[in-house]
């Protein structure tokens, strides 16, 4: 196609279950950070003391599912296409796919705007802001994320 783009304006990335607690200061947020819980049959993210959400739904992208039953939660981090999570394996899903750029979105992330605690969300929202720029800036004419802001009375200090 002469003269046209192809661009992916629905791609998730899957955030890595370490991304929080390596990024996080574990003394001021201590066991409420997110972290990824291994079980059976699927992995699970704990955040704040609360369940967001499981792997196996980040780990189906590309199947395709004819009957809507068959869509499970089962699966854990390790069933991810490492495109999920790594530019370089994204970039090459995205050639094969014949896609020139992509818009990306968080899979488990958006799911925090509903913690209460602000502060918690802003910290939580840099971390993953701060990871998907490092995704992205690995192919900046292809890769374009979406980042997470805070949408409240505090809304200067989620705009950097």
């Amino acid at each position: 196609m002469i003269g046209f783009k192809i661009i992916s304006s629905d791609s998730h990335v899957v955030e890595p279950p370490g991304l929080w607690l390596e990024r996080m200061d574990s003394k001021k947020w201590g066991n409420r950070i997110p972290r990824v819980e291994a079980g059976q049959p699927f992995d699970q993210w704990i955040v704040d003391g609360h369940e967001f959400g499981t792997i196996g739904t980040s780990s189906s992208a590309g199947l395709r599912y004819t009957k809507p039953d068959d869509i499970t939660l089962d699966g854990s981090f390790k069933d991810v296409p490492p495109g999920g999570y790594n530019p370089h394996a994204h970039v090459k899903d995205l050639a094969y796919d014949g896609v020139d750029q992509d818009l990306l979105y968080a899979s488990v992330a958006t799911t925090m705007y509903g913690i209460q605690d602000q502060d918690f969300v802003q910290d939580l929202f840099e971390v993953y802001n701060s990871w998907l720029s490092d995704f992205c800036s690995e192919y900046p004419d292809t890769l374009n994320g979406i980042g997470l802001v805070l949408i409240d009375d505090q809304i200067e200090k989620g705009i950097h």
